[in-house]
């Protein structure tokens, strides 16, 4: 049996890697330093490094990206991205498309159609492809607000969409948490979360609920995610979930930086 195992093992990876070499794998990191509810919070410090190196760190450092398109107003963020990697390709944002509001609301939030982005899905805009000089077939979108995730998370993320047949998406999840509208694991296919609409009453009186969270991946040209999406998932710990919104959001990050970089250097 190990040796059966060991085969369908080798024939998974080689499965995946065939997929991965026939496809150009882009990320894409786009975030704004003005007009927002707390302007410059992605350029606050964590562990002596801005919000948003943290995350190019983990863009140039997950396994089969071949670029990075970063979408900013900000020339420091520019530059530092530049003197990263040559991988990052820096797609300029106007002043003028950082200002609110970003989104039109039309009805009562319950429809994945409730918002309009007045500003427009940039991904797709001719002017990325021109800049990449090809056009992607898959892209990861690299939450600038969310350092704790590590590329080791997203390259699994990458391997699962294409070891999976009818995954449209991957997302990572967190479990057993509680968020206004949540996620369980999919009764009949367990390696899927589906959404389950809003919580009413306790947590304990629900399955078990998950909120999928930054970096999505999924197929370049889609560009709505629909609640009927078939979406897989990499289960991983609450020392990768951060959202930094405020001071209190950047405290927390920091604490748990902080640990993980002094368990990567041995304690000290």
């Amino acid at each position: 049996m190990s040796q059966i195992k060991a085969v369908r093992e080798m024939h998974t990876k080689m499965k995946i890697k065939k997929r991965i070499d026939a496809n150009r794998i882009v990320g894409a990191m786009g975030f704004r330093e003005h007009f927002s509810s707390h302007p410059g919070r992605h350029s606050w410090e964590i562990c002596g490094h801005p919000v948003y190196w943290w995350v190019m760190k983990v863009a140039i450092e997950t396994k089969y990206v071949e670029k990075i398109v970063v979408f900013t107003e900000d020339k420091k963020a520019q530059k530092i991205a530049r003197e990263m990697s040559d991988k990052f390709v820096i797609f300029n944002r106007t002043m003028e498309e950082c200002k609110e509001p970003l989104w039109r609301f039309v009805d009562d939030l319950k429809s994945n159609k409730s918002r309009i982005n007045i500003l427009g899905d940039w991904v797709y805009r001719p002017e990325v492809e021109e800049l990449l000089g090809f056009e992607p077939t898959l892209f990861i979108y690299f939450q600038a607000n969310q350092p704790l995730v590590r590329a080791s998370t997203v390259t699994r993320q990458i391997e699962k969409y294409f070891e999976d047949d009818i995954a449209e998406a991957v997302y990572a999840a967190v479990k057993d948490y509680y968020p206004a509208s949540f996620y369980i694991r999919d009764p009949a296919f367990p390696e899927y979360l589906i959404r389950c609409g809003f919580i009413s009453g306790s947590r304990q009186e629900e399955p078990t609920t998950y909120k999928p969270f930054g970096h999505p991946i999924m197929p370049y040209k889609t560009r709505i995610m629909s609640l009927t999406t078939r979406m897989a998932f990499v289960e991983v710990g609450r020392d990768e979930v951060s959202d930094i919104h405020d001071e209190e959001d950047l405290e927390w990050a920091e604490f748990k930086m902080e640990k993980r970089l002094k368990e990567e250097n041995g304690g000290k």
